[in-house]
């Protein structure tokens, strides 16, 4: 079983939504997720490491972006909307939520040549 995190500004998504269909999502759509989140299919090019459901409510088709955290007990749920404009938000809230992989290693190769000045790179 997976718990669920929630990014910062999923209750700002939530607010945006119709109240019953935040009631559907919280009743039969996250136990879903908590239960398999590798049923969601997995998003291709720069949200690679994302995962998406699509779940349908009122005629209205509703996406979910989340992301299955690497000590693979945790979803973390990072986007709630319709589809449109959902990839430019996304693009958006990953941007400025999580450093990039490449980032955190330029970090790490910094900090050590900071606190290590005289060790030689080569």
């Amino acid at each position: 079983m997976y718990s669920i995190e929630y990014h910062s500004s999923i209750r700002k998504d939530l607010k945006r939504l119709d109240k019953p269909a935040v009631l559907f999502l919280k009743q039969k759509v996250l136990p879903l997720i908590v239960d398999n989140p590798y049923q969601g299919q997995l998003l291709h090019g720069e949200f690679r490491q994302y995962r998406k459901y699509v779940f349908n409510f009122n005629k209205v088709s509703y996406r979910i972006a989340y992301e299955i955290m690497q000590n693979n007990t945790v979803v973390l749920l990072i986007l709630v909307g319709t589809r449109e404009n959902f990839y430019k938000e996304l693009k958006r809230r990953v941007k400025f939520s999580f450093p990039r992989p490449a980032l955190i290693v330029l970090a790490l190769a910094l900090s050590i040549h900071l606190l290590a000045p005289g060790v030689g790179w080569g």
